[in-house]
C-alpha cells in the first residue's frame, strides 16, 4: 500500500507520522483563535457593564449611608440634649412630667385630689408648670406640689 491516498474529511491529532503527506485543504488556525478572541471580547464587554452597574450601586449605597449617618448623628444630638435636661432636673430635684402637666392643664379651675408622699390633699388647680402644680385648698392655703412627690391623682 505504498503511496495510497487516504481520503479523510477531518483529522484532529497531535502527531502525524508519514513518509509523504499531501494536504489539499486546511482550516486556518487563526479562524478558531479569532472566534475565541471575539467570545472573550464579548465577555469583557459584559464584565465592564457589570462593573459599571456595581460602581453605580456602590455610589448610591454610599449616598444612602451618608444620609443615614447624618440622621443618626442628629438623633444622637437630640438624645444628648434630652439626657442633659434630665440630669439637670435630677440635680435640681425637679422632674418634668408631660403627662401630669397635661392632666392638670385639662383640670385648670377644677377641684382635684392629689396623693403625695406626705398625704392626700384636695384643691382647685390654679397654676400648672412643667415640674409642679399649684392648688388652692378648701381652707384657702396655696399648695405647690412637685410632680416628683405625686403618687396618685383623682
Amino acid at each position: 500500500m505504498p503511496n495510497t491516498p487516504l481520503a479523510v474529511g477531518v483529522i484532529r491529532t497531535r502527531k502525524i507520522v508519514a513518509n509523504s503527506l499531501q494536504i489539499k485543504h486546511t482550516v486556518p488556525l487563526h479562524r478558531s483563535l479569532e472566534k475565541q478572541v471575539q467570545i472573550l471580547r464579548e465577555k469583557v464587554r459584559r464584565l465592564r457593564h457589570q462593573v459599571q452597574d456595581l460602581e453605580k450601586q456602590i455610589y448610591e449605597l454610599r449616598h444612602e449611608l451618608h444620609h443615614e449617618v447624618r440622621r443618626i448623628n442628629r438623633e444622637i444630638h437630640d438624645l444628648q440634649v434630652t439626657v442633659a435636661g434630665i440630669q439637670t432636673q435630677i440635680t435640681n430635684g425637679q422632674t418634668v412630667n408631660p403627662s401630669l402637666q397635661a392632666f392638670f392643664a385639662s383640670k385648670q379651675g377644677q377641684m382635684v385630689t392629689v396623693t403625695t408622699t406626705a398625704g392626700t390633699v384636695s384643691g382647685t388647680v390654679t397654676i400648672v408648670t412643667p415640674d409642679s402644680v399649684e392648688l388652692v385648698a378648701t381652707n384657702q392655703d396655696i399648695l405647690l406640689i412637685p410632680y416628683s412627690q405625686i403618687s396618685a391623682v383623682q
